[in-house]
């Protein structure tokens, strides 16, 4: 069932038992509202009128949430007649791999460590990484950063460029820098961000630039003023190194994520 501004509060009640793995459909939700042709919202019920699953479609990208058993056949079919335009389908580990075996458009998936900063572990920074002066990112910054993103993650720079600026303009994400002789060394953002919580992503650094503080550094100066603000803060990685980082700053792993992205023809 597609869900219209009558049966959002009870579906936001529903997600937010679980406010740190549905960020992304609560930040989506807060920043854009349903009124708009790049967001769709569904859920699926029981016979008794019971929640069992939740859908989120933001453009291409679509998201699956459920805390119990649900349908999977069902859910399963409902996506595979939108596999045509569908690029990637994420949730819990526990939802989408259920899912996964049913839908022949979508690869496997990575499955990443799911993690979450109440508060900052390392209250000072080492020298090396307190050296650098972090930046936050205007609309003039962006093709240069989404050219470092497209060069470390193998990204559209195009298709980078404008979700930083559609993040930045719309309130729902910022992006802090470290540069050097006029090029981006190293970068970390936000997305779906408001005013409970944010998703922090596109941590990068070139590859010159490496073991030198400066992801820490840009990570340090980003939690600080998120938490400062009263928001909670969420990332999911696969890299041991990165999760080393992570952790140093406080985050602690609270469960998988999984992504699977479509098949290329």
């Amino acid at each position: 069932m597609k869900i219209g501004p009558r049966e959002r509060v009870r579906v936001e009640e529903y997600l937010n038992r679980e406010p740190e793995f549905n960020l992304f459909f609560l930040g989506d939700l807060a920043n854009h509202g349903l009124d708009n042709d790049f967001l769709d919202l569904w859920a699926q019920f029981g016979a008794d009128g019971a929640i069992l699953a939740v859908i989120l479609r933001y453009f291409g990208s679509f998201l699956v949430y459920a805390q119990a058993d649900f349908a999977v056949a069902e859910i399963a079919e409902f996506l595979a007649e939108r596999a045509g335009f569908m690029r990637s389908l994420s949730g819990k580990h526990e939802v989408v791999s259920k899912i996964l075996p049913y839908l022949d458009c979508l690869d496997s998936g990575k499955i990443m460590r799911f993690a979450r900063l109440r508060s900052l572990k390392l209250h000072l920074l080492p020298a090396k990484a307190a050296a650098w002066q972090v930046n936050v990112a205007t609309l003039a910054d962006l093709g240069r950063i989404a050219l470092l993103r497209s060069q470390v993650f193998s990204e559209s720079k195009t298709v980078v460029r404008k979700m930083l600026e559609q993040g930045i303009t719309q309130g729902a994400g910022r992006v802090y820098f470290i540069e050097v002789d006029g090029q981006i060394a190293a970068t970390a953002q936000t997305t779906a961000e408001y005013s409970a919580a944010a998703m922090i992503v596109g941590v990068a650094t070139a590859p010159q630039y490496r073991r030198r503080g400066m992801a820490t550094a840009c990570l340090y100066r980003l939690c600080r003023d998120l938490l400062s603000e009263g928001k909670s803060l969420c990332l999911f990685y696969e890299n041991p190194d990165a999760g080393s980082l992570y952790h140093r700053l406080g985050f602690e792993d609270i469960g998988f994520w999984q992504m699977a992205t479509a098949k290329k023809a």
